[in-house]
């Protein structure tokens, strides 16, 4: 009884860990295609000369 209950556990912990990681990939998309979508765009590149 008691391995069984600790399977159910560790299912249950990485159900949530799998829930908190497609949260965290669709924050990281959005936030990507968020950046994408802004119209400042920072240099690509370090050497080119800064405008500000």
């Amino acid at each position: 009884m008691k391995i069984f209950k600790k399977v159910k556990t560790i299912q249950t912990a990485t159900k949530i860990l799998v829930s908190l990681q497609k949260l965290y990939v669709e924050a990281q998309t959005t936030a990507l295609s968020a950046s994408l979508a802004s119209p400042y765009h920072p240099p690509p590149t370090a050497h080119q000369p800064d405008s500000r």
